[in-house]
């Protein structure tokens, strides 16, 4: 067995990937909270600075762009409905569980353009 496919490699893929989507969830709270305008004082360095408004939108709908095309690679998985994948109520938590996300890429966009708008 190789290390990629240890039990202990594919559990800190997990654990990883589980981090780094939910600091991306924090960021987009940034939008709507004072925080997204200035950086608290404590960030060393550039505590207190104005963020720009042109990159944090850029980076808001690039992500909410990585989101969506996900999701169509998801729904078209979905539809396709490959041998090995889950099947009855299974397939159903699975579905219900992930179709969450698919509101994700047009919500962040609605709140980007309402970030530049409420800063320009």
């Amino acid at each position: 067995m190789d290390a990629l496919h240890a039990p202990g490699w594919g559990s800190v893929y997990v654990v990883g990937l589980s981090v780094v989507a939910e600091a991306l969830a924090l960021l987009t709270l940034g939008l709507i909270q004072p925080w997204g305008e200035r950086l608290p004082r404590w960030v060393p360095f550039v505590g207190g600075r104005r963020i720009r408004p042109g990159p944090a939108v850029a980076a808001s709908l690039t992500g909410a762009a990585l989101v969506a095309l996900y999701n169509v690679g998801y729904v078209h998985t979905a539809l396709k409905n490959p041998a090995g994948s889950p099947t009855g109520a299974d397939l159903w938590l699975m579905h219900a569980c992930y179709a969450p996300m698919l509101l994700w890429p047009p919500l962040l966009v609605a709140v980007a353009l309402h970030y530049r708008r409420r800063r320009a």
